[in-house]
């Protein structure tokens, strides 16, 4: 092996060694205090890739009991518009995607929590696509975050017509709040999620934002 690409391979194990001694002393230290802690470290440390973000955040979780994956409840179902589910313009109704939506965000979140969940917030609905008869519809949900006994459902539409073309388009997205359950009926603790990839570590930060956002909204409204 060339003396140089020997001294990068040594460089690099030495970086990455260092990352993971760093790791696992960042979460002992963040799991005595608030997470928003661990966020502002990795929005404003230098040089800090994804892959050292998901690796911290395995590390994190790792030592808390019963966390999951993502991908252990992500949920993928499949509809079609018949005539009965649209309205005068040929368009679906909203009122029928919405439907589909909670359907697919509660089996997502029963899966995850393994206990009773009910919707208790739904946010940022929005459409960009009409879904006409004929109409192919793909629905995704997957958990963003866990909130000790609520969790956030982000939730994909995209469609596709036959007819028309086999191309899919994104017709909405949508999140949803859920809360688990106890025998009882009251809230009760649920399993933490463990982003893996770029874009679940995405929503979750996300998550706490629209969450943080909801809350001081809720805040302004009852100081009038």
């Amino acid at each position: 092996m060339p003396t140089f690409v020997a001294g990068e391979l040594v460089a690099v194990i030495r970086i990455d060694y260092h990352h993971a001694v760093a790791f696992r002393h960042f979460a002992r230290e963040f799991s005595r205090h608030h997470f928003s802690i661990c966020l502002f470290f990795f929005h404003n440390a230098p040089n800090i890739e994804i892959r050292h973000t998901a690796a911290f955040y395995n590390i994190y979780f790792s030592n808390m009991e019963n966390a999951k994956t993502v991908k252990q409840s992500q949920v993928e179902t499949r509809d079609i518009v018949h005539p009965s589910d649209v309205n005068a313009y040929n368009f679906v109704f909203g009122g029928h995607m919405m439907s589909l939506l909670d359907k697919a965000a509660c089996i997502a979140a029963y899966t995850h929590a393994r206990r009773r969940v009910t919707t208790i917030s739904i946010d940022n609905v929005r459409f960009f696509k009409p879904a006409t008869v004929g109409t192919i519809l793909t629905i995704k949900a997957s958990v963003n975050r866990v909130f000790n006994t609520s969790l956030e459902v982000g939730l994909k539409v995209v469609g596709v017509h036959p007819q028309i073309s086999w191309q899919p388009e994104v017709i909405c997205h949508a999140y949803m709040t859920f809360v688990a359950l106890d025998e009882s009926g009251k809230p009760t603790p649920i399993p933490s999620i463990i982003p893996e990839t770029e874009d679940e570590i995405r929503r979750f930060e996300e998550a706490e934002i629209r969450r943080e956002a909801r809350k001081k909204l809720a805040e302004q409204l009852s100081s009038k």
